[in-house]
C-alpha cells in the first residue's frame, strides 16, 4: 500500500496520526497500552527453540498473506477490497476524459465513477480518496443501493484541486471510510485518451465504449449515448468565416473572424454558450451576455486577445486553417465545424468571405463571395455591411491597374493611378496617412501633405521608379500589378479602409460606383470626375465556328469565331487569362501545331465574359488512347510560391520532398476536354484541378483530381466515361500518372481493379479509361481517367446523399463510430451468435472477406491504403485501391503480412484488429478461406492476368518510347530532383515480364501462405477449394 501523506496546504486535512504506515492489511491498528515490564521467568534454552520456531513460522504465513494481497495485473486496473462491509467500489474510471462528458462547470475533467455495490444506501461524509499521496475527504453525499455516484476531478473545487488522474502511468488509489478503515486499494491502467476502464463482476477492463452515469453494459452505453446527443440542432451557427487571406481588413486589420448566427425562430441567451478551438476546453470563451433574435448575428474576432475594449469582441484564442470549431451549452457540444471541411475548395479567398451553408443545422458546405459580417448572407446584407464598414471622410475610391490611356504623362506613358474621395461635409488633411499595398507595412508609402475638399477627388499616380508622373499629380512608390493587388489607407497603426483589386484588363476600372458603398467593376475609368455605375452583368462568351478536337495529317487549322456578336473578342495562345491586352479577334486564327485557344467577350457595359478554352491537338498523332487537355493559367502550375506543380523554397532535399509546393491541396480554376478515337467526347468545361495522390506527387509526372463544382459554372460531368453501362454522371474524376508503378510496368493498379470488376468481386474500384494527357496544349504523357473514391462516388453508385456519407482511411482512429465497431471486435468472442450477428448488422461481412482475399492474392505490399465507408442505412464497406505494389515480390509471405495480429505496413502501423478478431469465429474463417480459393482459381488467374495485361500492353506500347523522351528531357532542362526516373521502353518490356514471372508464382504463394497461417493439411486445402500447389 502507498503511504498516506498530504501537503502542508491541503484543505480538510486529516491528522497524520489517524492513519497507519505500516499495516499491510490496512484494517484499523488496535491500540498496543498495557504493562510491559518483563514476567521475571527465564526461559530455557528448549523453550527458546520453539519460541523461534513459532515465531519463524508466523513470519513466513504473514509473508505469504501479504504477497496473496498483492493486486494482480489485470489490463483494466487492480482493486483489492479490505472492507466488504462499506460496500463503496470504483465502477468506471477515466484518466484523460478529452470530450466525453462535462462537469458542472462545462468542462470536461477526468472522473471517477463510484457504485453502492450493497442492498443499504450509504453516505461519503467523512470518507477519503487518496490518489498517490494527495487526499480528499468527502462532504456528506448518500448513495442509494445500486446507485452511481460520479465524482469529477475537476480543480475548482479547494478539495479537489491536489489530487489528479494521469492516463500515461499507472496510480494507487486508496478509499477510506469516515472512521479511517481502508475500503479498497485500487491501481490504475494506462490508457488511452477517452478510454475508460470499466467494472465488470470482480473484473476491470479497458474499453472505448464509456457509460458514466450507466450501467457497464450495451443497454447503459446506448442510454449515455443518447442523453448526450443533442436532440435538436444547435440554435446557433457559424455563419460566415473571414480569414487574413481575403486580404480584406476588418476592424483596422487583417484578422480571423467568426460570424455567429441565431437560424431559430426563438431568441437565444448567448451568455449561456461558449466556444472553442480545443475539444478539452470546449467552455474557453463565454459568449457575450446579450439576446440575439432570430436571424440576426454577432461577430467575433480570433485573436487570443480575450477583450471587448475597442468595441469589437475578441475571444482568447485563435483559430487556424486546422482548427475545429465547438459551441457548447450546459455542458453539451452542439456544432463541430472543421476549418478543412469549411475550406475545401475554396482556397481562391480574395476579396471574399466564407459563407457557411447547413441543413438542419448541419454543415454542409462553404463557397465564397462579398462579406456581410453581421448581416445576411444575402446581397442585400452584402450592401448593409459594405455601408457600415465604409470610412467616414477620405475612401478609396476607384484604382486602374492597367492604364493605357488615362493621365498621360511625357513620352507617351501611363502610370496605374489610385484614387481618392472625401465623402464628408468637411475639408480633411491627409497628414499623417499613408497607403500600401503591404498590411503589414502600415507607413509604407506617406499621402502628399494636401488638404482635399469636402466630397472632392484626389488621383495619386502609382509608379515604382517615380518618372514621367503627369504634372500635377503626386505619386507613391509602387506600382499595381494587373493580376490583382490590395491597397490599404492607413494611420500608420491600423487600416482605415481597403480595397481589394481583382485582375483588370487595359483601361478597366475597379471602384465604388458613384454613390455606393460596394466595390464593382466600373464602366470607364473617371480619374478627378464622379465615378461610373458598376458592372453586374457578364458580357455572352465567345461563339467558336471551328470545332476544336484533334486534327491529323492536316498543313494547319483555321479557327473560326463568330465576329458577328454584340462585343469584341480578345484571346491567348499561351494559356494565360485574355484581357483587353491580349490579341484581339479581327479574323480566322492559323494554327500549325498543337495549342489552347483562351478566349474572352468585353461588350461596353457589362463586366468581361467567362473566359473559354479551346484545344486544337494538331498533328499529334495518338492511334490507341483518346486525349485530355488539361488547361489552367500557368502560373497555378509554375508559380514559385503559389504554383501547384514546383518545389517552392521550403521542401526537404530528401525523398519525398515534404514541405514542396507540390503536396499541398490548392485548388484552381481549370478547364478539361476529352477527345475520343472514334470522334466522340466533350469539349472542356470549367472545374477545379489539385493535385492528386501521396508520395507520386514526388513523381515528375503528377497526378491531378478535377472536381466539378457549382462555383466554377459545371457542378458534375455527364458522360460516359467508362462506357454506356457505367455510370455517367461524375462531381470529380483522377488523372493517374500509375503511382509507384509510374516507372515500372505501368499498369499494376489497373490491371487489378479491372480485373475486379469484370469478375463481379464484391468490392468497391475505381474505374479505368487509359489517354494521353495535354496540358497547357503540351504533351504530358500516358494517364489513366480514374473515379475517385470519395463521397460523390458512394452517392452516385448506390443513389444517396453525398452530405450523409462517411469515408475514412487508415486506422481511422478519430471515427468514433468505426471504432466502437472495432473494439467490440476486440472486447467480444466471435464464437457467440449474438456477437457475431451484431458485427454482421455493422459491416458488409461479404464485401470484408472479399476486400482482404483481394489483397491477399494480388500480393499487394503496401497495406496503409485502406479506404472505407458508411451512409445511412447501409453497412461498412471496403474500396479496393492504389495496388501499385502487387505483383511486385515473391519472397515473402503475403498471407502472414496481411493477417499479422501485431498488424502489418510498416512497422506493423495499420489495425489487423478487425480481420484477426473475425477469423476466431470458425463460420467465418472457413467462408474467408474458401472465398479466398475461389478467386484465386477463378479472379486471379494466370490466364486472367495475361489476356489483361496484353490490352494494356497493346494501348501503351505506341506512347511509352515518347513518354519517356518526354520525361527524361523535362527532368534533365528544369534540373528536377527525382527519385523516380522514366522507364525505357525495353525496360518497361521488362518490368512487364517481371510481372508475368511474379504472377505466375503466386497461387503457390498464397497456398503456402494460408496452409502455414492456419494450420491446415494438403487435404484440408483442397477440401476448402485450392488445387494442391508447391
Amino acid at each position: 500500500m502507498p503511504n498516506y501523506t498530504q501537503d502542508k496546504d491541503t484543505q480538510n486535512k486529516l491528522p497524520q496520526s489517524r492513519y497507519t504506515r505500516n499495516n499491510p492489511t490496512g484494517h484499523k491498528a488496535k491500540s498496543q497500552m498495557g504493562n510491559s515490564r518483563p514476567s521475571g521467568k527465564i526461559l530455557s534454552n528448549k523453550a527458546k527453540v520453539i519460541t523461534f520456531l513459532l515465531l519463524a513460522i508466523i513470519f513466513v504465513l504473514v509473508i505469504v498473506i501479504i504477497i496473496s494481497d498483492k493486486p494482480k495485473n489485470k489490463p483494466g486496473g487492480n482493486e483489492t477490497v479490505y472492507n466488504d462491509k462499506f460496500t463503496i467500489a470504483i465502477n468506471e474510471i477515466c484518466a484523460d476524459n478529452a470530450s466525453l462528458i462535462c462537469d458542472s462547470h462545462g468542462e470536461y475533467s477526468d472522473y471517477i465513477e463510484f457504485i453502492n455495490t450493497g442492498d443499504q444506501p450509504i453516505d461519503l461524509a467523512g470518507c477519503v480518496l487518496q490518489i498517490d499521496d494527495k487526499l480528499y475527504t468527502f462532504a456528506p453525499k448518500q448513495i442509494d443501493a445500486g446507485g452511481l455516484y460520479l465524482f469529477f476531478l475537476d480543480g475548482n473545487v479547494a478539495q479537489t484541486s491536489d489530487i489528479s488522474l494521469d492516463h500515461t502511468r499507472s496510480q494507487d488509489i486508496c478509499f477510506f471510510t469516515a472512521d479511517q478503515n481502508v475500503v479498497f486499494s485500487y491501481k490504475t491502467a494506462i490508457s488511452e485518451s477517452n478510454q475508460v476502464s470499466v467494472r465488470n463482476g470482480d473484473n476491470y477492463q479497458l474499453s472505448n465504449q464509456p457509460s458514466p452515469g450507466y450501467a457497464n453494459n450495451k443497454e447503459g452505453i446506448a442510454a449515455f449515448i443518447a442523453a448526450n446527443t443533442p436532440s435538436a440542432s444547435s440554435p446557433i451557427v457559424i455563419s460566415e468565416i473571414l480569414l487574413p487571406e481575403s486580404e480584406i481588413a476588418y476592424a483596422g486589420a487583417l484578422y480571423r473572424v467568426l460570424e455567429i448566427t441565431n437560424i431559430s425562430n426563438k431568441s437565444v441567451e448567448l451568455g449561456k454558450w461558449h466556444i472553442s478551438n480545443d475539444a478539452y476546453k470546449p467552455n474557453l470563451y463565454k459568449l457575450p451576455d446579450i439576446s440575439l433574435q432570430p436571424g440576426k448575428a454577432i461577430v467575433l474576432i480570433s485573436d487570443g486577445k480575450n477583450t471587448a475594449a475597442d468595441g469589437y469582441y475578441h475571444t482568447n484564442f485563435t483559430i487556424t486553417n486546422a482548427s475545429k470549431i465547438y459551441f457548447t451549452q450546459g455542458g453539451i457540444k452542439y456544432t463541430q465545424i472543421s476549418m478543412a471541411e469549411v475550406l475545401d475548395g475554396n482556397n481562391d479567398l480574395r476579396g471574399k468571405s466564407l459563407l457557411l451553408s447547413y441543413a438542419d443545422g448541419k454543415f454542409i458546405n462553404a463557397h465564397t463571395d462579398r462579406p456581410s459580417l453581421g448581416f445576411e448572407n444575402t446581397q442585400t446584407g452584402q450592401q448593409l455591411y459594405a455601408q457600415d464598414v465604409r470610412p467616414d471622410g477620405i475612401e478609396i475610391s476607384e484604382a486602374v491597374s492597367s492604364n493605357g490611356s488615362f493621365l498621360k504623362a511625357s513620352e507617351n506613358t501611363y502610370n496605374d493611378f489610385i484614387e481618392l474621395y472625401n465623402n464628408s461635409d468637411n475639408d480633411i488633411s491627409l497628414s499623417g496617412l499613408y497607403i500600401t499595398d503591404n498590411s503589414k507595412k502600415l507607413t509604407k508609402a506617406p499621402l502628399p501633405e494636401v488638404t482635399v475638399s469636402a466630397h472632392s477627388y484626389l488621383t495619386i499616380i502609382c509608379s515604382s521608379t517615380g518618372i514621367n508622373i503627369p504634372k500635377g499629380y503626386g505619386y507613391v512608390d509602387f506600382s499595381l500589378s494587373a493580376i490583382g493587388e490590395s491597397i490599404y489607407i492607413t494611420d500608420g497603426t491600423k487600416i482605415l479602409d481597403c480595397m481589394v483589386i481583382p485582375a483588370l484588363g487595359e483601361d478597366e476600372s475597379y471602384g465604388r460606383p458613384d454613390g455606393e458603398a460596394l466595390f464593382a467593376y466600373l464602366a470607364k475609368a473617371t480619374p478627378d470626375k464622379t465615378n461610373a455605375t458598376g458592372l453586374l452583368d457578364f458580357a455572352p462568351g465567345p461563339q467558336i465556328i471551328t470545332k476544336p478536337g484533334m486534327y491529323n495529317n492536316v498543313s494547319s487549322v483555321t479557327v473560326e469565331f463568330n465576329a458577328a456578336i454584340n462585343g469584341t473578342i480578345y484571346y491567348t495562345l499561351d494559356c494565360n487569362e485574355p484581357t483587353t491586352k491580349s490579341i484581339k479577334y479581327t479574323g480566322p486564327i492559323t494554327l500549325d501545331k498543337t495549342t489552347i485557344i483562351r478566349a474572352v467577350v468585353v461588350q461596353t457595359g457589362k463586366r468581361p465574359s467567362k473566359i473559354c478554352d479551346y484545344s486544337f491537338i494538331i498533328n499529334d498523332s495518338h492511334s490507341t488512347m483518346g486525349v485530355v487537355s488539361l488547361v489552367t493559367t500557368p502560373w497555378h502550375l509554375w508559380d514559385n510560391d503559389k504554383g501547384m506543380y514546383v518545389f517552392g523554397d521550403n521542401y526537404e532535399t530528401e525523398h519525398p520532398y515534404n514541405g514542396a509546393n507540390f503536396h499541398q491541396d490548392w485548388e484552381y480554376p481549370a478547364s478539361i476536354g476529352l477527345y475520343e478515337l472514334d470522334g466522340t467526347g466533350f469539349d472542356n468545361i470549367v472545374c477545379g484541378v489539385r493535385l492528386f495522390g501521396s508520395y507520386s506527387r514526388a513523381i515528375p509526372a503528377k497526378s491531378f483530381a478535377c472536381f466539378f463544382r457549382g462555383k466554377y459554372g459545371v457542378d458534375e460531368l455527364n458522360y460516359p466515361l467508362f462506357g454506356e453501362n457505367y455510370l455517367s454522371t461524375f462531381n470529380s474524376i483522377v488523372l493517374r500518372n500509375g503511382g509507384q508503378d509510374w516507372n515500372r510496368a505501368r499498369m499494376r493498379d489497373p490491371l487489378v481493379t479491372t480485373l475486379a470488376i469484370n469478375n463481379g468481386l464484391n468490392v468497391d474500384c475505381m474505374n479505368v479509361k487509359p489517354v494521353v494527357l495535354y496540358l497547357n496544349g503540351e504533351y504530358w504523357g500516358c494517364y489513366y481517367v480514374r473515379e475517385k473514391l470519395n463521397e460523390d462516388y458512394v452517392a452516385n453508385h448506390y443513389g444517396v446523399d453525398d452530405d450523409e456519407v462517411l469515408v475514412h482511411v487508415g486506422n481511422a482512429r478519430n471515427a468514433s463510430e468505426y471504432q466502437a465497431l472495432v473494439t467490440y471486435i476486440k472486447e467480444h468472442d466471435m464464437q457467440v451468435d449474438e456477437y457475431y450477428a451484431y458485427v454482421e448488422s455493422q459491416m458488409d461481412i461479404d464485401n470484408y472477406i472479399d476486400y482482404v482475399a483481394a489483397e491477399i492474392a494480388c500480393g499487394n505490399t503496401d497495406h496503409g491504403n485502406i479506404r472505407f465507408y458508411k451512409y445511412p442505412g447501409g453497412k461498412w464497406r471496403w474500396m479496393l485501391y492504389d495496388v501499385d505494389w502487387c505483383l511486385t515480390y515473391t519472397d515473402s509471405d503475403c498471407v502472414y503480412q496481411y493477417l499479422n495480429p501485431r498488424g502489418n505496413g510498416v512497422s506493423d502501423y495499420f489495425s489487423t484488429a478487425v480481420i484477426t478478431g473475425l477469423l476466431k469465429r470458425t463460420e467465418f474463417r472457413d467462408k474467408f478461406i474458401r472465398r479466398l480459393a475461389w478467386q484465386m482459381n477463378n479472379v486471379w488467374t494466370v490466364d486472367n492476368y495475361f489476356t489483361e495485361i496484353a490490352k494494356f500492353q497493346a494501348i501503351l506500347d505506341p506512347e511509352v518510347q515518347r513518354d519517356y523522351e518526354k520525361w527524361n528531357t523535362y527532368i534533365s532542362e528544369n534540373n528536377i530532383l527525382a527519385y523516380s526516373k522514366p522507364v525505357k521502353y525495353e525496360r518497361w518490356l521488362i518490368q512487364i515480364n517481371t510481372m508475368k514471372s511474379n504472377i505466375e508464382v503466386q497461387y503457390p504463394r498464397v497456398y503456402r501462405g494460408v496452409k502455414k497461417f492456419f494450420g491446415l493439411t494438403d487435404a484440408q486445402m483442397i477440401e476448402y477449394g485450392f488445387v494442391l500447389s508447391e
